[in-house]
């Protein structure tokens, strides 16, 4: 198979992970709250989507600004395990929470 057969699939996989994701997001805010924090921890859980691809589809949705994440103020209070559950990024940063950005202009 030619590595070009395969990239539309890998973004149609991303875009549904996307959807799925934000629908998540959605499912566990409080009825009438639609920009509530949401804890990472709690998404992860109510999901069932790999890690790595759950970490890399919750950074690519802030990087385009479809969602806000709020970082954790001390992450080495927590056990590696805690620490596991969170988001990460490439600056090791831990993010703990996520809200969605509106899109009203």
């Amino acid at each position: 198979m030619e590595p070009s057969a395969e990239r539309p699939q890998d973004e149609k996989a991303s875009h549904e992970t996307e959807a799925l994701i934000l629908k998540g997001i959605a499912r566990l805010q409080p009825p009438g709250q639609g920009r509530a924090l949401v804890s990472i921890r709690q998404l992860r859980r109510s999901m069932a989507v790999p890690k790595a691809a759950f970490d890399r589809i919750v950074l690519s949705l802030a990087l385009k600004g479809k969602v806000a994440l709020h970082h954790h103020d001390f992450p080495s209070s927590l056990s590696p395990e805690e620490r596991d559950e969170l988001v990460r990024d490439e600056q090791g940063t831990y993010y703990v929470g996520i809200v969605p950005k509106s899109i009203e202009s």
